[in-house]
This record gives structure tokens, sequence and C-alpha cells, in this order.
């Protein structure tokens, strides 16, 4: 072999390497641009997350006061003389909270999660119709399955259901649970409606909001600064509960006659 063809293949060595070192820098840079759109996207998706877990849980409130209402017509509808009246506000709603909060938040934040995974599927109008259809159904099963868990807990334990009897009734409500939300969920499906409506008005308007206004969308970049700003835009739900809760008797009863379709 001689000395020029040594230093060709010389050469083609120094260029083939050559070659592999820009084709393996330009791999890393599309992979370091990957892993930056791909940890955008999960701020993102958790962003949507945690914003419906904040808005669910008070919009799970909301749910279970219009659940009351359903319930008191239905229980009472069939009795002669039976009058409507305004649910009490510690043993009929503050007793069950806890299942209408975890309830509610457990299935906004979990839909969110699921269904929107990058920034263009929250642009989707189907995916928040999805939204909207799951929570009218997912909620109130969950609140209705938590239900009896929740008085077991609050109402029968606290007021002395004796240790030994603990396991046997939790495992007994468990089991019933499953019926239970069911049959919660049929009776209040309007109330879920009207809950997932809420719901979807206020989270696709909060999420539209930072992602187009720069002032909301740099303000919300912190953790601390979002959560404080998606828990003031959870406080919405709280505003026609305070009015049902608080207002004119004849408001509510027109509120109730709408959900059930009975003339009260």
């Amino acid at each position: 072999m001689t000395n020029s063809d040594t230093h060709s293949l010389e050469e083609n060595a120094d260029g083939l390497a050559a070659t592999v070192d820009r084709r393996t820098e330009a791999l890393n840079r599309l992979r370091q641009a990957e892993n930056e759109r791909l940890d955008v996207e999960r701020v993102v998706q958790r962003r949507l997350m945690w914003l419906g877990i904040v808005v669910g849980a008070t919009v799970g409130m909301l749910v279970g006061y219009l659940a009351t209402l359903i319930t008191i017509v239905d229980s009472g509808i069939g009795e002669f003389g039976f009058q409507f009246y305004r649910p009490n506000f510690v043993q009929g709603f503050l007793r069950p909270m806890p299942a209408f909060i975890v309830g509610g938040g457990a299935v906004g934040g979990g839909i969110m999660y699921a269904v929107f995974t990058s920034r263009q599927e929250a642009k989707s109008i189907l995916r928040w119709l999805i939204v909207a259809i799951a929570y009218a159904i997912a909620a109130p099963l969950l609140i209705g399955f938590l239900l009896p868990l929740t008085f077991l807990i609050f109402v029968d334990i606290v007021q002395g259901l004796r240790p030994g009897l603990w396991i046997p009734a939790f495992a007994e409500t468990l089991l019933g649970s499953f019926l239970d939300g069911y049959i919660f969920l049929v009776k209040v499906l309007y109330a879920g409606v009207i809950g997932s409506l809420t719901f979807v008005a206020i989270t696709a308007s909060i999420h539209f909001a930072t992602q187009r206004i720069g002032a909301l969308a740099s303000f919300t970049r912190g953790f601390g600064s979002a959560m404080l700003f998606y828990i003031a835009a959870a406080s919405i739900p709280l505003v026609p509960l305070a009015i049902l809760a608080l207002g004119p008797m004849s408001l509510v009863t027109a509120v109730a006659s709408f959900l059930t379709g009975e003339k009260l």
C-alpha cells in the first residue's frame, strides 16, 4: 500500500468520524429540544390537574348542595301535606361535605390530567366536551360512593361507635357504597350536569386566560402563585352556593322545582 493510499484512508476515516460526530450532536440537540418540549407539556398537564382539583372540589360542594335539595324533594314528595324546606346547613350539608370536596376534587383533577396531556389538546373543543360529560357522571357517582363512608367516619364513629365495630362497619359500608353511588348518580344526575357546566366554564376560562394574557401567564409561573390564582378561581362556585344557602327561600324552591320537575 502506497503512502497516498494510506493518507486517503486516514482522510476518509477522519471524515467519517466528523460525520458521526455531527450526527450525534444533531441527535443530542433534537433530544434536548424534545425533552424541553415534553417538560413544557408536563407543566401544562400538571397545572390543568391542579386547576381541576381545586375547582372540582368547590364545584363538588355545589353539586352536593343541589343533590341535597333533590333528596329532600324525593324523600318527601309522596307524603301528605309535604312542604319543601331549606336543608339544615350543619346536619344536611356540613357533615357530608368531605364527600363533596373529595369526590369533586378527585374527579376534576383526574379527568383534567387524563384528557389534557399537551397544550394542543387543551385547545380541542371535543376534549372539553369529554370533560363535561365525564364530570357530570363521575362526580355524582364518586360522591354517592363516599357519602356512606363519610357518615360512618364523621357521624357514627364520632358519636361513639364502639372501636370493635369499626372494621365490620367499614367493610359492610364499603360493599354497599358501590350500589349507593349508582343510585345517587341516577337520582341527582341533573345536579351533576349543572356542576359539569360550571366546572368546564371556570376551568376553560382560567386556562385560556393564563395562556393568552401575558400578565396572567407570568403571574402563574410559580407554583405558589399559580395555586393562589387557582384557589381564587375555585371560589367562584361558592358564590351560587352561598346564594342558595343564605338567599331567599323562593329561589331555593324554584331551583329544587327545576331540578326535580315537581311543583313545590
